[in-house]
């Protein structure tokens, strides 16, 4: 199979740019799984925007970097400036002209897409160009026609070079961000309906003399015109040359308070996604300027460098300032004159932007014919032939089991499509299999003993070599012991895992020996997805082309007709009753406010519905219900349960296989969701709102430092009964709209034995999420006695020791 490597242009780095050039690219071309990228650092959470199917390494392990090249049949150069001399002779010139030279050496063909060039001035750097790049790089599509009269005039034949624009033009941003972003804005004090100047500067550009200057304009817009001035850092390491220590030297001679947005390493989206609450930017940086056009806003920009230049020469509606400029006093006339011709120039820009947009797709000019060879299949690199008999290991819970049965369609109607399928499953989730019309047999067992008795895991491995099974599939990301020893112990030819995480009693010692005794292991490159996401790589991985992976269960009539017949019995209306699930697997997921919030639906009957585990929650809470409910928590099977709730307008509670099975049915679900791991398993579809608190000890999976899992514990009543209220209003009008409803700061109390509140990233979640700040300290509190507030007082004293015993 042809192999693509990419070379190291700032990926990870910092700079936010560089991920934005990289989105574009992949929105032209979804490089395959497999495809090793240098980067900064393997382990920035930044990465996690990109496919999980990539491999990133460190770009200064010249060694492997090396390897891979020879291992390669095209090395690209994706994004970013890299010739240029403005920085330094090593970078980009030296080192990357090192690698090229190695390149050239061992026959490995480089295409570099998306860059920029400046003009070369010193002889050094002439020479550098000419000994790595000009002979080693095989085609150029530049950002910009004077990118191109540059390498025309090093000495590259025109026949090798195409300009086309910046990569960033083309990252995919959807509008819904906007929600996210407004939601961060309010918890750093800024109102977004009041007028914002963004503000992007960078410390190596600025003397005293500008900074100042910079100050009596911004505290001028603050006093006199009633603006707010943000900065912003697009470049987020905190070095004396960067984006915040020109915030902070500039904000300090000031007046009034300006805002600086946290120094995060935001995505692209979530830059855009901010910068579309200013009414125009000042920009020090070509991708800043990029990304408030991309937001819709207008910008200020300062003459910085040559790219900077041809950017407002190629995009209309961008003012260009100079150091001059702002030293003379100009600079409050230049924002004041894009002010005044706001309308004319932003239509202006549109059209421009769009042009340039089109631009950007001729990037893959020269690579469209040989990309297009390396789209292989991998069936019969992976499977040689199409097997026989599969053994699909999931011994995993119910939710994750409904999250994951769609992948059967997929592998029955796909290349699989004449195998006998056999599922491996735990007892209480087997009828789920058993009227799944994709699976031919089940084998069920108990997880628990099989854990305790080898004589009883022995029994159940013998079960699975009598299959004679020719495929064994464990499709877990969350790999554990028993799942590994199930499927490599199945006796099949061929075994397929997932070389996942270590969250579920896997130690890195077990993984590793596992790892190399499957056949094929679907690679991790540590980044964040859903986990209906990484079903689809998972299968993508095995050469399938599968539709978007949705939970799925399937019913019998006999399980509809008791769902119709409890309704019919009970007087309920599907309009006018809720599914409450109150339990969870994780004591941790579990609310104590659900009767307070279902209170404020009198007009609705409640069924509750789970495990017998709900009859202890129902113990403490049930005779504080004002509105009419129907237990039956532990009375049903699974399908009747599921039946059950799919006559139920919308569902209500916690994480669990509940809200899965909501999903999988189509019913509107309202989750109360903990930080765990947000964004792996909820939201995933266009119905579900959740409900949380975001603090700073998110992504704990569970293992809560805390005597209190303050993400569950702290969630405001009222929120949730707003987002209740609003899902039901969706459901009744037939809308699908998600939610997620993220607590302000200002209702979270922030003591010495609770973690701080913090506005989470969007990454990794689905673009139609539309993120909501609830921050409304005039709603009305649940009505919580004297007594009952003296009690909770000491009980947050009693939560204080502990904590600190514990600490």
């Amino acid at each position: 199979m042809k192999k693509i490597h990419v070379s190291f242009t700032g990926l990870g780095a910092g700079n936010i740019g560089d991920e934005a050039m990289m989105n574009g690219f992949l929105s032209l071309y979804k490089l395959q799984e497999g495809t090793t990228i240098e980067v900064w650092d393997k382990n920035e959470e930044a990465l996690r925007i990109f496919p999980s199917c990539y491999e990133f390494v460190d770009f200064r392990d010249e060694t492997l970097c090396h390897t891979l090249c020879k291992e390669a049949d095209m090395v690209l150069l994706i994004g970013t400036t890299v010739v240029t001399e403005s920085e330094s002779l090593s970078w980009p010139l030296g080192e990357l002209g090192n690698k090229h030279i190695f390149c050239l050496e061992n026959g490995i063909p480089v295409h570099a897409v998306g860059v920029g060039v400046d003009r070369l001035i010193t002889p050094q750097a002439c020479e550098l160009f000419n000994q790595g790049f000009l002979n080693s790089i095989y085609t150029w599509s530049v950002r910009s026609k004077t990118s191109r009269e540059n390498l025309l005039n090093l000495g590259v034949p025109s026949k090798n070079v195409v300009s086309a624009a910046d990569l960033a033009w083309l990252t995919p941003y959807n509008s819904t961000d906007n929600g996210w972003a407004r939601g961060l804005l309010q918890s750093i004090g800024v109102n977004p309906d009041i007028p914002i100047l963004g503000v992007n500067a960078v410390n190596s550009c600025l003397n005293n003399a500008l900074r100042q200057r910079m100050a009596e304009t911004f505290d001028y817009m603050l006093e006199k015109m009633g603006w707010q001035v943000v900065f912003f850092c697009n470049e987020t390491r905190d070095e004396k040359y960067f984006d915040r220590a020109a915030a902070i030297s500039i904000s300090k001679r000031m007046k009034n308070a300006a805002v600086i947005v946290p120094n995060f390493y935001f995505t692209p989206q979530e830059m855009i996604a901010l910068l579309s609450f200013c009414r125009i930017t000042v920009s020090f940086r070509y991708h800043f300027t990029v990304f408030g056009m991309l937001a819709d806003t207008l910008p200020v920009t300062f003459q910085r460098a040559g790219k900077l230049v041809e950017l407002t020469e190629d995009v209309g509606g961008a003012l260009l300032i100079t150091a001059d400029d702002i030293i003379e006093g100009k600079f409050l006339d230049a924002i004041r004159k894009v002010d005044t011709h706001y309308d004319e120039l932003k239509a202006k820009q549109r059209v421009n932007v769009s042009d340039v947009k089109l631009r950007a797709l001729n990037n893959l000019y020269f690579l469209k014919d040989r990309l297009s060879s390396y789209d292989v299949s991998v069936k019969k690199e992976v499977l040689g032939k199409q097997p026989q008999h599969i053994l699909w290991v999931r011994i995993d819970a119910i939710g994750d089991c409904i999250l994951s049965m769609g992948m059967l369609r997929e592998i029955k109607q796909g290349f699989f499509c004449n195998a006998y399928i056999t599922v491996l499953c735990q007892s209480h989730v087997a009828e789920l299999y058993e009227s799944c019309p994709f699976v031919d047999k089940v084998i069920s067992f108990d997880k628990q003993r099989a854990y305790l008795d080898i004589a009883y895991q022995t029994e159940v491995i013998q079960k699975l070599r009598l299959l004679g099974a020719d495929m064994a599939i464990n499709s877990v990301y969350s790999r554990e012991p028993l799942s590994d020893i199930f499927t490599l112990q199945s006796g099949a030819t061929v075994t397929i895992g997932y070389d996942g995480d270590l969250v579920n009693k896997m130690t890195p010692e077990l993984k590793k020996e596992n790892n190399q005794l499957y056949t094929k292991l679907v690679k991790r490159c540590g980044t964040v997805f859903s986990e209906p996401m990484r079903h689809e790589e998972f299968l993508q991985a095995l050469g399938l082309t599968p539709n978007a992976i949705k939970p799925a269960i399937y019913l019998r009539d006999e399980d509809m007709a008791y769902a119709d017949r409890f309704f019919s019995e009970n007087g309920l209306k599907s309009s006018t009753t809720i599914a409450l699930f109150p339990g969870a697997s994780h004591p941790g997921k579990i609310y104590k406010y659900y009767h307070l919030a279902l209170n404020h639906f009198k007009d609705f009957d409640v069924v509750i519905l789970g495990g017998e585990d709900v009859d202890v929650i129902l113990k403490k809470t049930g005779a504080d219900f004002n509105v009419r409910f129907f237990d039956l928590s532990g009375k049903t099977t699974l399908r009747q349960c599921a039946a059950l709730l799919s006559r139920c307008l919308v569902y209500f509670g916690a994480d669990s296989a509940g809200a899965h099975m909501s999903c999988a049915l189509g019913v509107p679900t309202v989750v109360v969701l903990g930080g765990a791991h947000v964004g792996r398993f909820f939201p995933y579809n266009k119905s579900t709102t959740t409900v949380s608190v975001p603090l700073v000890c998110y992504d704990c999976n569970w293992d809560c430092k805390y005597n209190v899992c303050h993400c569950i514990d702290a969630i405001s009543c009222e929120m949730v009964i707003e987002a209740l209220r609003q899902a039901i209003e969706n459901a009744r009008c037939g809308r699908n709209k998600c939610r997620m409803f993220f607590q302000g700061k200002t209702l979270f109390k922030e003591t010495g034995y609770k973690p701080r509140w913090r506005w989470p990233s969007k990454a990794g979640l689905p673009d139609f999420v539309e993120f909501v700040y609830y921050d409304d300290t005039g709603s009305a509190a649940p009505d919580v006695s004297r007594g009952k507030r003296l009690f909770n007082w000491g009980l947050d004293w009693m939560r204080f020791f502990a904590f600190r015993l514990k600490g």
